[in-house]
C-alpha cells in the first residue's frame, strides 16, 4: 500500500490538477452549491475563485501515486473582497493578520483515513501560517462539514441562509 505525501502546491501544474479535482468533486458532492455557482468555471473543467486572486492563495493536498486526493486552500493576503463576504458574513478585519480558508474537499471515497488526512493537511496549513505571524483562519462550511470543523477547534460565530443552504462562520485561532 502506497503511502500518501503531503505538501503545499507551487508550480502552476500542480495548481490547475489542484483546480481540477476541486471541479470533480464540487460537481459530484455539490452540484448547486456556492463554490460550484460562484467559481470561475475554466476549460469546462478547473474551478477557481473569481475573487481571490491566485497568487494570494496557498493549496495544500494529499496525494497518493502522485494523484491529489484530497485538498484545501486558503487566502494569505486578506486584503480586498474576501469570500466570506461574497456569502453574506461579516468579520472584523481589525483584530489582525489572518487567512480565509477557501475550500477544503476529498477527492476520492475514503471516508475512514478522511478525518486523518484533513488533520495532517491541517497541521501544515497552520505550522505555514505561523510562520507567517497568522494567527486566525476564518472559514466558511454547511451542515455536512461543520462537525469536523469543530473537531478540529473550529468555533462558530455565525449562521446564515446563502441560495437555500445553511452556511456557518467559523473561527480557528492557532495560538
Amino acid at each position: 500500500m502506497s503511502e500518501i505525501e503531503y505538501c503545499i502546491l507551487t508550480d502552476e501544474k500542480d495548481i490547475i490538477e489542484y483546480e481540477k479535482k476541486l471541479y470533480e468533486s464540487f460537481t459530484k458532492k455539490d452540484p448547486d452549491g456556492w463554490v460550484v455557482n460562484n467559481y470561475e468555471l475554466i476549460d469546462g473543467c478547473r474551478l477557481r475563485s473569481k475573487t481571490i486572486p491566485i497568487e494570494n492563495q496557498v493549496f495544500c493536498v494529499a496525494k497518493k501515486e502522485s494523484t491529489i486526493i484530497a485538498g484545501m486552500s486558503g487566502n494569505l493576503k486578506c486584503e480586498g473582497k474576501l469570500q466570506l463576504e461574497e456569502m453574506g458574513f461579516k468579520i472584523k478585519r481589525d483584530e489582525g493578520k489572518f487567512c480565509e480558508g477557501l475550500t477544503l474537499y476529498n477527492a476520492n471515497e475514503m471516508s475512514d483515513k478522511l478525518i486523518y488526512i484533513f488533520d495532517k493537511l491541517m497541521n501544515i496549513i497552520t505550522e505555514n501560517l505561523k510562520r507567517m505571524k497568522i494567527y486566525t483562519i476564518y472559514a466558511t462550511c454547511s451542515d455536512l462539514l461543520v462537525n469536523m470543523y469543530n473537531l478540529f477547534g473550529f468555533e462558530m460565530i455565525d449562521i446564515k441562509n446563502v441560495s437555500g443552504i445553511k452556511k456557518y462562520l467559523m473561527k480557528y485561532n492557532i495560538l
